[in-house]
């Protein structure tokens, strides 16, 4: 794990160039030594890990096998991710049983925050959002479209109107917003969190876990 002389402070708030420059150096010398764990990488090689299968189809995962981690909360994940956190818990247990400097506050509680995450609560939060009010309280207060709707027929094909001229704006179907970066890789249930902190911002991680 590298030990920078400057912080990484990459996040969204930045703009091009210098979003793309920061996000490369993050890359590039947060893991750069030779026996470093190489990290997922969700941004750039990776995107749709968890979120299609082998031939692109965007899945999600059914919650009915699912088992429970000890932390706040529902806290759901696979049974095999379960098995193996729990044997990394009890290496990391080990470890600091035996007092390795080497591992950081970070592993003394081990309490996980969070793992899977519902799509249907993401998708319809966002479809409320950006699609359903975007619709009602804007395209449908036209008044020349809004005398054209007389049914339910005709309320239908309006909405079907509507969604062509957004769908290159955000994404309308459930599908589409699997494999949108709105939609976390989460809500495979291959993760599991330790902290609630903002992925995006690289100095909020640098000082919690590189320096």
């Amino acid at each position: 794990m590298a030990y920078l002389d400057k912080p990484l402070v990459a996040s969204n708030s930045l703009t091009q160039p210098q979003l793309f420059e920061e996000r490369l150096k993050y890359k590039q010398k947060s893991f750069s030594n030779l026996f470093d764990p190489t990290p997922l990488d969700l941004i750039y090689e990776k995107p749709f890990y968890g979120k299609v299968d082998i031939y692109g189809t965007p899945i999600y995962p059914t919650e009915i096998n699912m088992v429970q981690l000890p932390g706040p909360g529902l806290i759901l994940t696979h049974d095999f991710v379960a098995a193996a956190f729990q044997d990394f818990k009890e290496f990391m247990d080990r470890a600091l049983a035996v007092k390795e400097k080497i591992f950081s506050d970070l592993f003394s509680s081990f309490l996980p925050k969070s793992a899977m995450i519902s799509v249907h609560q993401l998708y319809n939060d966002h479809f409320v959002k950006n699609v359903f009010e975007g619709f009602a309280n804007d395209y449908m207060n036209v008044p020349k479209i809004n005398r054209r709707i007389k049914n339910f027929n005709d309320l239908i094909r309006e909405f079907s109107s509507y969604t062509q001229l957004v769908v290159d704006k955000f994404p309308v179907t459930k599908a589409g917003f699997i494999v949108s970066r709105l939609c976390t890789n989460a809500i495979s249930g291959l993760f599991i969190e330790l902290e609630r902190l903002s992925h995006d911002d690289d100095l909020i991680k640098y000082g919690r876990f590189l320096s």
